[in-house]
C-alpha cells in the first residue's frame, strides 16, 4: 500500500480556501454568477499552482522508505510420502434398482387416472389426487 501523499501543501491549501470565501462573497453582493464563478475557479487555480510552487508539501520533501521485509515463515518437516504403498480398492455396490409396480388404470378410492397427474406425495405407489396407496 503506497503512503498516502498530499497534492497541495497546507499554505496552497489556505490560499485556495480564502479566495473561495473572498470571491463568493463578492459573487453574493454583485450578483455576477456566471462570469464570477468562472473567474473564481481560475484564480483559485493558478494561486494555488503559484503557491504550491513556492512552499511545495511535506509529503513530497520526505525520503521514500525502504519496503519492509516480509516475516520469515516456518517451514513445516517434510512429509512421509505414500510411494510403494498400495491402498485397498474399495468397489461401491450400487443402490438397488426399483421395483416396477403396475398402477390401475383408476384409484379404486377417488376414480382420478393416477398416471395422468403428478405424485404429490412421498410414495411411488400412492394415488396422487387423494393419497391411496395403489400396491
Amino acid at each position: 500500500m503506497r503512503p498516502y501523499r498530499r497534492r497541495h501543501s497546507p499554505a496552497a491549501q489556505a490560499v485556495q480556501s480564502a479566495i473561495w470565501m473572498i470571491g463568493l462573497g463578492i459573487l453574493f453582493l454583485t450578483g455576477d454568477w456566471w462570469p464570477g464563478i468562472m473567474i473564481v475557479v481560475g484564480v483559485s487555480m493558478v494561486a494555488g499552482a503559484l503557491t504550491n510552487a513556492l512552499w511545495p508539501a511535506v509529503a513530497a520533501m520526505e525520503p521514500p522508505r525502504p519496503p519492509q521485509p516480509s516475516p520469515a515463515r516456518e517451514v513445516s518437516p517434510p512429509q512421509p510420502s505414500n510411494i510403494g504403498r498400495v491402498e485397498p480398492l474399495v468397489v461401491a455396490t450400487p443402490p438397488p434398482a426399483p421395483v416396477a409396480v403396475r398402477l390401475p388404470e383408476i384409484c379404486p378410492h377417488c376414480g382420478a387416472p393416477p398416471r395422468s397427474l403428478p405424485n404429490r406425495s412421498d410414495n411411488p405407489n400412492a394415488c396422487p389426487y387423494c393419497g391411496t396407496d395403489l400396491s
